[in-house]
């Protein structure tokens, strides 16, 4: 009986720690993020980053370590999301890069996403790729080799918050905007 109340306790402080460490990597981001919405897309980005450029599609936040870079694009055939998401890795091959791995993962907020890591002589790079009704959504991180180890575990915080809002969710919410509004 002992044993049995000993292991449900360590059982206990064993999910009590993991929360508490998921609450602390959210406010941290939060803390020390900006948060970046476009259309039904949103995510933290560091503070320390800036916003260098923003296009209809596409927008890119830097600093002295790395680049930070998110990018829609418009599914124009019909192939599957796999098939694409192999396309794109093709792509990064042809262009020297060394695929590192090739994973699905889950987001902080529960959607699938492909995450590829990759690397060519100098530098180093992790896309996470993920997609809406329309678009193959592309939230990446690239830095020199030295600067991605470095920071390559504060910066998967930001890269896990990518939040893509499905047309019902895009709604309700700016319903309750104008409603706050008002």
């Amino acid at each position: 009986m002992k044993k049995i109340t000993i292991f449900l306790i360590a059982a206990f402080l064993a999910l009590t720690g993991c929360s508490n460490k998921k609450n602390t990597v959210t406010s941290n981001i939060v803390k020390n993020g900006e948060v970046y919405e476009k259309d039904n897309i949103s995510f933290y980005y560091p503070n320390t980053y800036v916003l260098t450029f923003e296009g209809v599609n596409k927008a890119i936040f830097q600093d002295e370590t790395g680049m930070l870079s998110y990018e829609r694009i418009e599914k124009k055939d019909a192939n599957q999301k796999n098939e694409l998401v192999e396309l794109f890795r093709l792509d990064l091959e042809s262009e020297g890069k060394t695929i590192l791995s090739n994973t699905s993962i889950t987001l902080d907020n529960g959607d699938s996403c492909q995450e590829i890591v990759c690397s060519d002589e100098t530098m180093k790079e992790k896309y996470m790729i993920s997609f809406d009704e329309n678009d193959m959504i592309i939230l990446s991180f690239e830095a020199d080799s030295a600067s991605y180890d470095e920071s390559i575990t504060s910066i998967n915080s930001y890269l896990y918050s990518l939040t893509i809002k499905e047309e019902e969710e895009r709604i309700v919410e700016e319903d309750q905007k104008k409603g706050d509004n008002n």
